[in-house]
């Protein structure tokens, strides 16, 4: 009889599964297990998201299993239909989560990913989109490597950037690197601040009793201040603001959010929302009242938190996707992402050729107006049935401009 050291290990099973509850013991070990890689790849945050959106979303978690149980991996998609094809994305597509993955336990069989990526292939979807991934994500080298063994088209397009701030032992060597014109700015703004506004005072929300009283804060100062700019908050549609009351509480119990909100004299005048993982803080969103404006609450409100960031020793302070002028005075470091879209059959890969053709006019008509050369336009995608095919989508307004999937997370 062989002794079960010489005995080849098992290979994972690999199964698609639909019920969030019946994952969460096995989920959150695994996510512990894997070192609490980010917020985004959470049970509580896909949980919450799963549970708190008006319309019903079909999850279809491929999961992976050691022999014994325990979860060697797992890919968080669901099914939807979009412009008239059967399509499979991350299942928190539009809460705004940045560089979604699949989730693997440190012991897991390197092929692990290819497993979990083949599993998807038996679904039955047309387009696969899998978008804001990091290019060296266990997800996207696992497509990228193995793509060839697949029968279905690819295409890989640019995401938007993630900025992010490296953190220094001190706030006082952070802006020791900035600017002398930034500088003086951000001291000569907390200075007034605290001069014309009164006895201020930055208090951290952390436990969940103390999130669910600081995350209505949050809600309605980042409203206000949209408000003001004649523009709509994210927070003012009900659904997510039930997502994120849902999930900054389960979060908390993790010790995973934080919102932290600046007060003068016991009135809250200004707020920042964000989450933290390996020495990293994730900031998500803020808000402040208009009658404040004068004085700059958001920026005192953002230097005062990247100082408590530093001050409890985190290493990098997480921007997030989005294109705000503030966040390039802060830092010019950041990480590229990019959008995976996969198709099966004739109507689906014709599609993806209209959209690369439609991308392709639009940045080309951007480079004409900027000076620059457009981006060359690659990949014989387009199958036999042609340009006709092409003409009965149009007409079916499956091609469209908007090309802008998701969540839009304005920050102030």
């Amino acid at each position: 009889m062989k002794s079960l050291l010489t005995q080849p290990m098992q290979p994972p099973t690999i199964s698609i599964e639909s019920d969030l509850p019946a994952l969460e013991a096995g989920w959150k070990r695994l996510f512990e297990e894997a070192g609490r890689p980010s917020p985004f790849l959470s049970w509580e945050w896909h949980q919450s998201w799963t549970e708190t959106q008006q319309r019903r979303i079909q999850p279809q978690v491929v999961v992976g299993r050691f022999p014994d149980g325990r979860l060697s991996g797992l890919l968080p998609l669901q099914k939807v239909r979009h412009r008239g094809l059967k399509q499979v994305e991350f299942l928190t597509h539009g809460s705004g989560a940045d560089e979604l993955d699949c989730l693997l336990h440190p012991q897991a069989p390197n092929h692990t990913t290819h497993d979990l990526i083949g599993t998807v292939l038996t679904l039955p979807w047309q387009v696969c989109r899998l978008e804001t991934m990091s290019p060296r994500s266990h997800l996207a080298m696992g497509i990228e490597s193995n793509h060839g063994d697949w029968p279905s088209a690819l295409m890989t397009e640019p995401g938007e950037a993630l900025p992010y701030l490296p953190l220094p032992p001190t706030f006082d060597d952070l802006l020791a690197h900035q600017s002398a014109n930034f500088r003086s700015e951000i001291r000569r703004r907390r200075r007034n601040f605290e001069r014309h506004g009164g006895a201020t005072q930055l208090r951290s929300a952390q436990l969940p009793e103390e999130i669910s009283t600081a995350i209505e804060i949050l809600f309605d100062l980042h409203n206000r201040r949209r408000q003001q700019k004649q523009d709509i908050g994210i927070f003012e549609e009900e659904s997510l603001r039930r997502f994120h009351r849902h999930v900054a509480l389960r979060l908390a119990k993790q010790h995973l959010a934080r919102v932290y909100v600046l007060y003068v004299a016991d009135q809250p005048v200004a707020a920042l929302y964000g989450f933290e993982s390996r020495q990293r803080f994730y900031y998500f969103q803020s808000g402040w009242h208009p009658g404040w404006s004068h004085l700059s609450p958001g920026t005192v409100l953002l230097s005062m938190v990247i100082e408590d960031c530093i001050g409890r020793g985190l290493k990098q302070f997480e921007f997030l996707r989005g294109e705000e002028g503030y966040k390039s005075r802060w830092t010019d470091s950041a990480r590229p992402t990019i959008d995976l879209l996969m198709v099966q059959g004739v109507v689906a890969k014709t599609y993806l050729h209209a959209r690369a053709v439609w991308r392709h006019m639009i940045q080309k008509r951007a480079a004409r107006h900027a000076g620059s050369q457009p981006m060359a336009l690659h990949g014989n995608l387009i199958p036999s049935a042609g340009w006709r095919t092409l003409a009965f989508i149009g007409k079916n307004n499956i091609l469209t401009p908007n090309i802008n999937f998701g969540q839009q997370r304005t920050v102030e």
